[in-house]
């Protein structure tokens, strides 16, 4: 996760390609410091060395590495270090794609409320957030949220990313890899046979509950037939809005949740929702009778 310490690191490079030794000397840092520094934003891919008898160093071409130096050089007078790194961040991306509480986002981001409501306090005062009733989000029009966005969603493995948050993804690859069937990918297991030309991962491997799965495929359906099929899940399972809300939260779907009780309780014909495919009743009921759910 950036640190205060790397964000200092990359105001001074800038868009240039600097020796390690005269960052050390810009920034009034030890040697060693700026290298265990810059390590740590290569690991991240902020940064490139590159290797010889002298070492440089310059910014990264990947989106986030781009963006972030948009955003210093866009807006040099604020300090986006002092109030944007570590927990922080990890708190800001809770708040980039739906609103929610600060009860809410301090559970998926696994802080403290007292601390969250001081990281809350920090983005109102920079006029960064949108206040929706007693719910908040992130104000898209801005640079950061561009950063962020871009930043939550860079991964090093060659794989599609469906959601991430910190350490934990939810991917779709057509190689296997170290992970858990999560999403589509769980429902053979769980009842509802499906095939696919990919792989559905939840990174890194742990134990999946029923609730979880049934939100994943949320991110994931994006036509008719996994509709059906999230549908048919839910069903089988006798799976309530309640016992799913708390993972839409974490998943950034608590819309599409309920725009599939919406589709579930619907008698129309052709029953369309704001966040989810158009379906006729009568694709859904085929579907439903296949696996014999009512």
């Amino acid at each position: 996760m950036l640190l205060n310490s790397g964000w200092r690191v990359l105001r001074v490079i800038g868009s240039r390609r600097i020796s390690i030794q005269n960052l050390a000397k810009e920034l009034g840092t030890s040697l060693s410091w700026t290298s265990e520094i810059i390590s740590q934003l290569e690991a991240e891919d902020f940064v490139v060395k590159h290797r010889g008898r002298t070492h440089y160093v310059s910014c990264a071409t990947t989106s986030h590495a781009v963006s972030l130096q948009s955003l210093i050089t866009e807006v040099p007078g604020l300090d986006y270090g002092k109030y944007m790194h570590g927990k922080r961040i990890k708190f800001a991306w809770t708040l980039l794609y739906e609103p929610k509480t600060v009860p809410e986002a301090a559970s998926v981001a696994g802080v403290h409320v007292q601390a969250a409501y001081g990281f809350l306090r920090e983005l109102r005062s920079r006029g960064l957030l949108v206040k929706k009733e007693n719910t908040y989000v992130l104000n898209r029009k801005l640079l950061l949220w561009e950063f962020l966005d871009k930043y939550r969603n860079y991964s090093k493995l060659p794989v599609r990313v469906l959601w991430k948050l910190a350490d934990e993804m939810l991917v779709q690859t057509r190689e296997e890899i170290e992970g858990v069937a999560g999403g589509f990918g769980a429902f053979p297991k769980r009842g509802v046979m499906m095939y696919g030309i990919h792989y559905d991962y939840y990174v890194p491997k742990r134990v999946l509950s029923t609730e979880e799965i049934a939100v994943q495929s949320l991110v994931q359906l994006d036509d008719a037939r996994l509709l059906a099929l999230a549908v048919t899940f839910i069903l089988k399972h006798r799976l309530t809005y309640k016992r799913l809300e708390k993972y839409a939260v974490k998943y950034d779907c608590r819309g599409r949740l309920k725009d599939i009780f919406t589709v579930i309780a619907s008698r129309e014909r052709r029953i369309e929702t704001e966040r989810l495919p158009a379906i006729t009743r009568s694709e859904l009921d085929e579907t439903l009778k296949m696996y014999d759910v009512k």
